[in-house]
Formats: structure tokens, sequence, C-alpha cells
């Protein structure tokens, strides 16, 4: 009986590569179906690739080489961004807030490295493979991607990476500076000192 649910799970993702989705690896298949599976169990629980748990892990330590946004994947077409990411927080004194990037703008296009050379690629493509971490990277390296503003023809910006700190509290002030509250957005290895 266990052997007939392994060769009923085989024959989906076998179907799925060959007639659905040549483009995904059987590996890719399984990794996305287990995401989407855990996903449906556990609305709090995500199944990282190799790439994006250790991207998690610099941000955890507080501090990683990147370009300075928060960003959330989009759908496509439907919602008007094309199949992207939305920015959805430009951190301050940033390499991103110093070349004006917004919140609200759509990176539509990563360019990537290649066998001949630097590749643009779709950011819909580079989901597929299962990360965005290109976004992230060593201090000093550039990143290269294409951005769309308020649905107009993207630009491309080339953005030098920068050691990042993200804030962890935010502080509000209430009744003139009387009072206020501190706001925990995260604990991270710089939350003591912040």
């Amino acid at each position: 009986e266990e052997q007939e649910k392994w060769r009923a799970l085989e024959e989906i993702v076998s179907v799925m590569v060959e007639n659905h989705h040549p483009e995904l690896t059987v590996k890719q298949v399984i990794q996305k179906l287990l995401s989407g599976g855990i996903g449906s169990i556990d609305p709090h629980t995500v199944l990282l690739n190799k790439e994006d748990l250790g991207i998690l892990r610099q941000q955890s330590q507080g501090q990683f080489g990147g370009i300075g946004i928060q960003f959330e994947k989009t759908g496509g077409e439907d919602d008007g961004a094309y199949g992207g990411i939305r920015i959805t927080k430009v951190f301050e004194n940033t390499p991103s807030a110093k070349a004006g990037l917004k919140k609200g703008d759509i990176i539509t296009d990563i360019v990537v490295p290649g066998e001949k050379g630097p590749e643009k690629k779709t950011v819909k493509e580079i989901m597929i493979n299962g990360s965005t971490a290109l976004l992230v990277g060593e201090k000093g390296t550039v990143a290269t991607f294409y951005l769309s503003r308020d649905g107009g023809v993207p630009i491309r910006f080339e953005i030098e990476r920068a050691v990042i700190t993200v804030p962890t509290v935010e502080t509000v002030s209430l009744r003139g500076g009387s009072a206020g509250y501190l706001k925990l957005t995260r604990f991270s290895g710089t939350t003591p000192q912040q």
C-alpha cells in the first residue's frame, strides 16, 4: 500500500514535468509540491531552498549584503504586476534609497550569470528555479535588474550592494514626546543594540 502511494506521486510528478511544465526539473516539481503542501497544512511554515535558507540566516543576524529592500512576490498580469517582485519597503540610507527606488515599484527582470555571460531573466523564470537570492550578495558587487513604476516600461538599474542593517525596532512618539511605544518588527542579532 505504501509503495502504491509513492508510485502515484511519481506518476503525478512525471505528468506535471512531461505534459504541463517541461521547463521544470523533477526536483523542482517535488520542491513546489512539498512547499505548497506544507503551506496548506500550516500557513506560518515555509519550505526554503538552500539559497533562501542562507539569506534567512544572514537576515536573522541583522546584517547582510544587499540593496536595501523588502519585497513580496506578485502574481502576474492579473494584478497589473506582470509577475515580479513588488517592493514593500526601501530602507533609509541604503543603495536602493539612494537610487530612488520606491515602495510599490516592481522588479520584473534580473540579470544573472549565464554560460556565455550575463543574461536577462524574468523574475518568473528565476522563481521557477526557486530563489530571488540574486539581489543579495557580497558588499561591492553589483545587482542589475529592471524595474517598472506605475505600470510603465521597465528601466534598467545597476546598484552596488552594501552591508544592510535591517532595523528591527521602530519607535513611535505620542503626546508630543511624553509617551510612546516600541514596535519590534522581527528578532535578529542586532535587536538588543537597537
